[in-house]
């Protein structure tokens, strides 16, 4: 048997520094979804929109209300989830 191991999503960067709400963020990392319905990315509990990803980039929305907290991606197809620093 040949079996694949998935790793967590890894956060190594994000544009811009200090996102406002309503602003367009890059995630940069590793082991997101190709689908961009496949990863959840939170602010903190505050749910943003993804518009796009790859392997190795999310784009998303900033969502409303949210705080400078540790952004968090889950990957729904793999079930693993990743923080920021």
């Amino acid at each position: 048997y040949n079996y694949t191991v998935a790793s967590p999503p890894t956060i190594t960067s994000y544009a811009p520094l200090y996102p406002f709400p309503g602003q367009n963020i890059i995630i940069s990392g590793t082991g997101f979804s190709l689908n961009p319905a496949d990863n959840v990315v939170k602010f903190g509990k505050m749910r943003a929109t993804v518009l796009a990803s790859t392997s190795t980039s999310i784009t998303a929305i900033v969502p409303r209300g949210f705080s400078n907290e540790r952004i968090l991606v889950l990957n729904t197809f793999t079930g693993l989830a990743g923080t920021s620093e």
